[in-house]
């Protein structure tokens, strides 16, 4: 019985390991600086034309900075020159989520992040799906042949599933 105990608490540990290397994995890979890809809000047109940059960046602080939003294409979209953000990780139902807190209405919010990548260009694409929000970024300056790009796809899809 003790023996069993033991092998029990012994795997417990590991798995607890193996998640918060996981969770760390995630983080590192969010830290950094992201070309926006597509971006969409509620049901309007990809308003990436609107963006004032297609970048983002997470600074390891928690801090981040974010494109304000312009109307281009002169859609009658609202305005946002705000830049400054938070962001947190944090996971939820087996899901990991990326919190963007700015009073940029375009940015703020809880989003589901799953990874993907550009196999032609070596890039990594993060993937953010929130209520009203959701965007492509994609990360070049990640060590893509280094970097477990691939663990990082199957982490976020498997923590989706469930």
């Amino acid at each position: 019985m003790t023996k069993i105990l033991s092998h029990t608490i012994t795997f417990l540990g590991t798995v607890l390991l193996l998640l918060s290397c996981a969770d760390s994995t995630v983080e590192k890979t969010i830290t950094g600086e992201f070309a926006i890809t597509s971006f969409q809000f509620k049901e309007d047109n990809d308003l990436l034309y609107c963006l004032t940059l297609n970048y983002i960046e997470f600074y390891s602080n928690g801090s981040a900075k974010i494109p304000g939003i312009i109307d281009r294409q002169k859609w009658g979209i609202v305005p946002d020159s705000n830049t400054n953000a938070k962001w947190q990780l944090s996971k939820k139902d087996n899901k990991y989520l990326l919190t963007i807190i700015s009073d940029n209405k375009y940015f703020n919010g809880e989003y589901v992040i799953t990874f993907g990548k550009n196999e032609k260009e070596k890039h990594l694409i993060l993937n953010l799906k929130g209520n009203t929000t959701m965007f492509s970024a994609e990360k070049s300056w990640f060590n893509y042949s280094e970097n477990k790009v691939d663990e990082l796809i199957k982490i976020t899809k498997q923590s989706n599933l469930k």
